[in-house]
């Protein structure tokens, strides 16, 4: 259903997120914050689960520092 679309779209979006890391932090960044972001939403609207903050905060953090660091190491 839904629920494993959800789930295989945001473990691609992770997927693609991790390899773009490797050549741009900026991208990388933005990638797990949209991926998050849509991750946790899906869930909290349709289903009213607010279990996916588990695991859309961390990665959402992830991407703010792999933001913050674009800039931070320049």
């Amino acid at each position: 259903g839904w629920e494993g679309l959800t789930i295989l779209g945001m473990f691609t979006g992770y997927v693609i997120g991790y390899v773009v890391v490797w050549f741009n932090r900026l991208i990388a960044g933005i990638i797990f914050c949209i991926t998050a972001i849509a991750e946790m939403a899906i869930f909290i609207i349709i289903d009213g689960n607010t279990g996916s903050l588990i695991f859309g905060i961390p990665i959402l953090l992830v991407g703010i520092l792999f933001i913050a660091s674009r800039y931070m190491h320049r």
